[in-house]
């Protein structure tokens, strides 16, 4: 267990901006929800409730959605950087990429089909 838990963040990396996860879909149940990184955690926000996807040591550097806002991307730079994919639904872990060897990502991206990062 965590001797302190994360309740709520203020405030925004704003080079990394803020990207909308809502949905307008007739399909499936309407999502009104924000992603957008405070440090190193990256936050999934509606009107309501936050959602910490804790898992990076240094502070996110970029962020992205894939077409379908179904799966997120966040990276970060410096010692033990790592590119994590997210599940937007269960808000969780996908996989974990570590790019210390390279100093980190700079930016990041997913192909259309959010087949590729």
């Amino acid at each position: 267990s965590k001797p302190l838990q994360l309740r709520r963040t203020l405030g925004f990396e704003s080079s990394c901006g803020v990207i909308s996860l809502s949905s307008d879909s007739e399909v499936e149940e309407q999502r009104q929800e924000l992603f957008y990184a405070c440090s190193n955690v990256g936050v999934v926000e509606n009107l309501s409730d936050q959602t910490h996807l804790e898992g990076h040591d240094n502070m996110i550097t970029s962020i992205c959605a894939s077409f379908d806002k179904r799966t997120i991307v966040s990276s970060c730079q410096g010692k033990n950087s790592a590119l994590i994919v997210w599940d937007v639904e269960q808000h969780s872990k996908v996989k974990t990429y570590s790019t210390s060897l390279y100093g980190g990502a700079v930016a990041v991206d997913t192909s259309h089909d959010g087949q590729y990062v």
